[in-house]
């Protein structure tokens, strides 16, 4: 049989895979049109060139080490990573198998390339999860690897809780399809089947609800599939596809979604628990507020919008209409409480005034930053000092009721307890750094004139 640089005439024209041939010079002396379309450029452009100079520069070593093996050892081959520089001037991720081939022309080195990109994106989507990166970055990389290997389909992380419903990694996604997958009416049932019973299902089109069927269509789209993924969190998760044949949904999410539902699952369980560290990092573990450093972190990124606001004000010749306060609270007659009813009595009762003033607050953030102390703060227009004072009011109005709590031992105790709380205003700059001192101050005031009542320290 006549052979094309080591290849059979025969299968010249059958070959579905990349095939290039090297002859002993590392020049490209045939290829098909297979290995043109996946590095991204005409068969005239490839044919005569060296194929060292598409190898990247950090790879040529590697590259030269597989020719001596594939040559020294014909009988031997293996499959190896490249990055090969593709036609538009980018780098091709390929996986490159060899083989040294003996006709009666000579010898050839027939290389076998195979699109890679699903396996990069694998590798991607995992070093994220291992470094805990963003959800969303590492669904990109899952949904990347699905349409790297079924290009006429689009593939995206479907997460429906307490955040709302989300398609992450859709990148892809025409606009209509996207929005009707997100708001479109009994668009539940296409993922319900699959998340109640932990199975994959695949839908042709005429088991799609409409509008979205028809809009499927229009996009090119005759199947949707639904893998369910765990969720710590307790959300509703699961990677989804659209896909132009029945038969390619079941193929990938039927036999081939295992890895990458395992892989997301990793990467939620990661996110859980890193959003638990951040939330136990930032709030109090007694009452679940906002801790000092949660405060602190507050203040400062307040602190910055009200100087941009200001900045932008100053640009635009107007006057700035958004400040902050800030209430400082220290409890009356709690220490009593825990000297006679123990800390556990004591505990207790911080819970309820924590309680108490996250009622109060509405959209002012609450913090715990101390044994008995609490601060409030908010921002708001010129009205922000009414807001304010009336707040006050309101807090030493509720911590003066009576608090009944059970002690550890199952007794009912009531307690009766104040708070002193001093008030502070930014002026019109912005500024926050000052509110904490500022509003001590006129706590303080009000500890030496017998508590349980509130000062403020305003501006102007």
């Amino acid at each position: 049989m006549d052979h094309i640089g080591g290849v059979p005439v025969g299968l010249a024209g059958l070959l579905r895979e990349a095939v290039v041939s090297l002859g002993a010079d590392g020049n490209v002396e045939w290829a098909n049109d297979a290995a043109a379309d996946l590095l991204r450029l005409d068969l005239a452009d490839l044919v005569g060139t060296n194929a060292l100079d598409r190898v990247h520069p950090d790879e040529v070593a590697r590259a030269l080490d597989g020719i001596v093996f594939s040559t020294t050892h014909p009988d031997r081959t293996a499959v190896v990573p490249f990055r090969l520089r593709g036609g538009d001037g980018s780098w091709v991720d390929v996986e490159l198998m060899s083989s040294a081939v003996t006709a009666a022309d000579g010898d050839h080195l027939v290389l076998v390339l195979r699109d890679a990109t699903p396996r990069r994106a694998l590798a991607e989507a995992l070093a994220l999860v291992a470094a805990g990166g963003p959800i969303e970055d590492t669904a990109r990389w899952l949904a990347r690897v699905i349409e790297a290997r079924w290009p006429a389909t689009i593939a995206a992380v479907l997460l429906d809780g307490r955040d709302g419903r989300r398609l992450l990694g859709t990148d892809r996604w025409p606009d209509d399809l996207r929005h009707a997958l997100l708001e479109g009416p009994g668009v539940e049932g296409l993922w319900g089947t699959a998340v109640a019973t932990g199975e994959v299902t695949v839908l042709s089109d005429d088991a799609v609800p409409e509008p979205v069927r028809s809009i499927a269509r229009a996009d090119g789209f005759t199947t949707f599939a639904a893998a369910p993924v765990t969720d710590p969190a307790g959300d509703t998760a699961a990677l989804v596809a659209w896909f132009d044949l029945a038969a390619a949904a079941s193929m990938e999410f039927g036999h081939a979604s295992d890895e990458l539902r395992e892989l997301l699952t990793l990467a939620l369980e990661r996110q859980n628990h890193l959003t638990r560290l951040d939330h136990a990092v930032r709030h109090d573990e007694l009452t679940g507020l906002l801790n000092r450093s949660g405060f602190v972190e507050l203040v400062e990124r307040l602190g910055l919008e009200l100087a941009a606001d200001a900045r932008a004000a100053a640009g635009d010749g107007r006057p700035t209409t958004r400040r902050a306060a800030l209430l400082y609270m220290d409890l009356d007659g709690f220490k009593p409480v825990n000297d006679r009813h123990g800390h556990g009595v004591g505990d207790a009762v911080l819970r309820v005034v924590a309680g108490r003033l996250a009622s109060l607050a509405g959209s002012w953030a609450v913090a715990r930053i101390g044994g008995d102390e609490f601060v409030l703060l908010g921002d708001g227009g010129h009205d922000l000092t009414d807001d304010a004072t009336a707040l006050a009011q309101a807090a030493v109005a509720a911590l003066v009721e009576p608090i009944e709590v059970t002690s550890p031992d199952g007794d009912l105790v009531e307690v009766h307890i104040g708070a002193s709380v001093g008030v502070a205003v930014t002026e019109a700059d912005g500024d926050v750094a000052g509110l904490l001192e500022l509003a001590d101050g006129a706590m303080y005031s009000v500890k030496a004139a017998g508590g349980r009542s509130w000062s403020a320290r305003l501006p102007g």
